[in-house]
């Protein structure tokens, strides 16, 4: 895992209120500290869910954090007790219990694995349960500390491909498979010609996965092929440049994230910026391999020189820190799109689900401002995460297309996440599009034809100009198995032409309707 002391140089020039780290504010470096022990206690989960299954990890973690509660704990009466550290066990022993533990053939087991990382990880997070972040921080860093010798050795690339440590992989793991292997694994899942065709003819585009947070936190290289250290894909692991070409991809759109913990959050700016850092830094290693690009024409070069693109969005305005100048700043780096709301209210509104949450609010004044200024900056507005009224509103004032880089929609599933055909309209009116997410979880189903189901969904309700990829990579999800990583693109291609879609649909899909909108934003 990452060492949260320790990040790359923070370009001052670039934030007007930008301060060293020693002159910043105490509130700003308590939330740093925060977000640091937040993101530790969600990867030592992850790890040790892969290492000792759900139940055990759940049981031990409670007991610990509860233990000074005579009443919480006996909710648990009956629950087995962990008698041994889980890094104790061989290397097999601990991927027999989890296969034991997580009953990996059967149906419930992703199901299962989704409910403790999604609701309950990201819902102490939503709701601010700083004392529980904390609590939980503590107690997994002792686990750590007494399992490993060493914490800090999680952070050296020798103890990721030495150990059985999860997240020294996710950050080292540059698989070389042997020819035969590779293969056999091809033949696996092969797509048809005419897909393969189709994604030379339009690279993908995909408007959302979170990986620069992975590089900021462990320095996850874009330029390594990786294979997700978690089962079924869980949490990330899921894009570099590699698989990128290997699934006929043209450009990531890549969501800047960050946490707002703290009721009154300072160092969000910051923390965008440093994930643009680690783009800026890793598009240094390989010059030409990766361009940073804005406009619908320079997508268009980079296909034309073989240069994979990336795009940036900021997920959530609370990164603006109540700044509307701060969009011009963060244009200047070359963002390209600001989500109004992530999982917490902030300036802009109210989320669809998490923190502040105010189904009956729309957008604030500011939120209006900010729609305004975004798109007097030639910045797409996103409204992803955007409760309904707010959506709404936004698409009200609207002038230039809206997106909705990641989501499902509610003609297809019923689930919080989702969108109804009146939000689908209302972008559609503006010109805008709505990127699929790949998650089973909110597209009601594993495997491709779900995710075809809510593609399709789209165009039946205001046609194939609205359609678009938003896979949510890297953020935090169990992915759909076959699209677990940009490979699996023309397996969906093949999907969507196979549900009756035209090539020219798909076509629309992949590329074409992100494009149209980038020219007209």
């Amino acid at each position: 895992m990452g060492d949260h002391r320790r990040r790359p140089p923070f370009r001052s020039d670039d934030v007007r209120s930008a301060r060293s780290p020693r002159e910043r504010e105490p509130l700003a470096a308590a939330d740093e500290v925060l977000e640091g022990h937040a993101v530790e206690a969600l990867l030592d989960r992850a790890r040790q869910i892969g290492e000792r299954g759900i139940r055990d990890v759940v049981r031990a973690r409670m007991r610990l954090l509860l233990r000074r509660d005579p009443e919480h704990d006996r909710s648990l009466d009956g629950a087995e007790h962990v008698a041994e550290p889980h890094l104790v066990r061989t290397p097999g022993e601990r991927e027999a219990a989890a296969r034991t533990a997580l009953r990996l053939d059967e149906t419930g087991a992703l199901q299962r694995l989704e409910d403790l990382l999604e609701e309950t990880e990201r819902d102490a997070l939503a709701l601010g349960d700083v004392p529980h972040l904390r609590g939980r921080a503590a107690v997994l860093r002792e686990v750590e500390d007494g399992a490993d010798g060493v914490a800090p050795a999680v952070r050296e690339p020798e103890h990721g491909r030495q150990s059985n440590c999860r997240i020294g992989k996710l950050k080292n793991n540059d698989t070389k498979r042997h020819p035969a292997v590779e293969g056999m694994l091809a033949r696996m899942s092969i797509a048809s010609d005419e897909a393969r065709a189709i994604h030379d003819e339009h690279p993908a585009i995909d408007l959302h996965a979170d990986t620069l947070m992975w590089s900021r936190w462990v320095g996850y290289d874009l330029h390594k092929r990786h294979e997700p250290p978690l089962p079924k894909a869980a949490l990330g692991g899921h894009v570099d440049i590699p698989r990128m070409r290997e699934g006929g991809m043209g450009a990531q759109f890549f969501g800047l994230v960050s946490l707002p913990l703290a009721d009154r959050p300072r160092g969000m700016a910051r923390t965008v910026h440093e994930q643009i850092d680690q783009l800026d830094a890793q598009m240094i290693q390989k010059p030409g391999t990766m361009r940073l690009v804005k406009t619908a024409d320079e997508l268009d070069a980079c296909k034309r020189d073989g240069a994979v693109a990336a795009l940036l969005g900021i997920e959530g305005a609370h990164a603006l820190e109540g700044d509307l100048d701060n969009v011009a700043v963060f244009a200047r780096r070359g963002v390209r799109y600001v989500g109004l709301l992530h999982f917490s209210s902030n300036e802009a509104g109210f989320p669809a689900y998490g923190r502040g949450r105010a189904d009956d609010k729309g957008l604030t004044p500011w939120g209006f401002s900010l729609v305004e200024r975004c798109e007097a900056e030639g910045v797409l507005v996103d409204l992803a995460h955007v409760n309904r009224a707010g959506f709404l509103d936004a698409c009200r004032v609207a002038k230039k297309p809206p997106i909705v880089s990641h989501t499902g929609v509610l003609g297809a599933f019923d689930h919080w996440r989702n969108i109804d055909d009146s939000q689908l309209r209302a972008v559609a009116d503006r010109g805008g599009v709505v990127g699929v997410i790949f998650c089973p979880r909110y597209v009601g189903g594993e495997g491709l034809e779900p995710v075809v189901k809510h593609l399709m969904h789209i165009v039946d309700v205001v046609g194939e100009d609205a359609p678009a990829l938003g896979s949510d990579w890297d953020g935090f999800i169990v992915p759909t198995q076959e699209l677990k990583d940009p490979r699996g693109l023309p397996l969906l291609t093949d999907a969507l032409l196979a549900a009756g879609m035209s090539r020219t649909a798909v076509g629309k899909i992949l590329r074409g309707n992100v494009m149209r909108v980038l020219r007209d934003a």
